[in-house]
């Protein structure tokens, strides 16, 4: 994990000073999914692109923050036929899967309306529109990470951001998702 991080760190260095474009580097976007496969490995997850969707789901949705390689937030929808779903929320607090521990682990059956909430975010944000590595990497090597994939229908969808503004769709999205956990976490 800590290997992956360090090389996607190396590479995005080296573009910066060497002027490269790295939102165009197939190279710099393969290391970055699996960047996100292994921290998902840590919540012992698989990509949507590697599940098997469950026959009654016919959507889901997930979102992982990071904050400067030292804690991974893990949010997950999943939407039924019938339009209810289910949300996750997971906190682990290491840059190392290894060594930490999940501390958060929250997970909620949640009402049509509620569904529809975060459904609408991710319609009103166009998720599948959204670029794969967005334009906007630049400055600095610490912050906020962003990642977020999306499976409807026929379609999936992954996106990686560093350092997002509020201003952008995935942070929007990303936004709605924390609000909503802290709304389930304060259910229990």
């Amino acid at each position: 994990m800590k290997k992956i991080c360090l090389i996607c760190l190396v590479i995005f260095a080296v573009s910066l000073f060497y002027g490269c474009n790295i939102e165009k580097d197939k190279e710099s976007e393969r290391l970055y999914r699996e960047w996100y496969d292994e921290v998902l490995k840590g919540f012992g997850q698989d990509s949507i692109q590697n599940t098997v969707i469950a026959a009654n789901t016919i959507a889901e949705y997930r979102v992982v923050y990071n904050i400067a390689l030292v804690r991974y937030d893990y949010y997950s929808l999943q939407v039924s036929e019938n339009g209810t779903g289910k949300f996750t929320f997971m906190r682990h607090e290491s840059e190392d899967f290894d060594t930490g521990e999940i501390v958060l682990n929250v997970i909620q059956d949640i009402s049509v309306e509620e569904t529809n909430i975060l459904l609408e975010v991710i319609e009103d944000n166009k998720f599948f529109r959204i670029p794969t590595i967005h334009p906007r990497e630049e400055n600095g090597l610490d912050g906020r990470t962003v990642f977020a994939e999306g499976f409807n229908g026929s379609k999936t969808h992954f996106v990686k951001m560093w350092e997002p503004d509020e201003k952008y769709p995935i942070s929007k999205i990303h936004k709605a998702f924390a609000d909503f956990a802290d709304t389930i976490a304060d259910r229990t």
